[in-house]
């Protein structure tokens, strides 16, 4: 499992490599784990179970928000991303 930290230090030194504040990928990181429900330490089968619960929900074939499903698939996008450089 990865937490937070570890991954807004990977997030950080790809920010910083551009020169945008590391706030921001804080802000990412926070934001994705919100959309996803997640709290706390996560992995890859953490990311993509609560993913799938929700997509399920805001899917827009099964009625749902297009945007927030976008969101959603972006937040998951991040979070395995920051995954994958760890």
């Amino acid at each position: 499992s990865t937490q937070k930290g570890d991954v807004l230090d990977l997030l950080n030194d790809f920010w910083d490599s551009f020169g945008t504040l590391s706030t921001y990928a804080q802000n990412d990181i926070d934001r994705a784990c919100h959309l996803l429900e997640i709290k706390g330490e996560f992995s890859s089968q953490i990311i993509q179970r609560n993913y799938r619960k929700l997509a399920q929900i805001y899917h827009p074939d099964k009625g749902g928000d297009h945007e927030t499903f976008q969101e959603l698939t972006r937040a998951k996008e991040v979070l395995s991303s920051c995954l994958q450089k760890n």
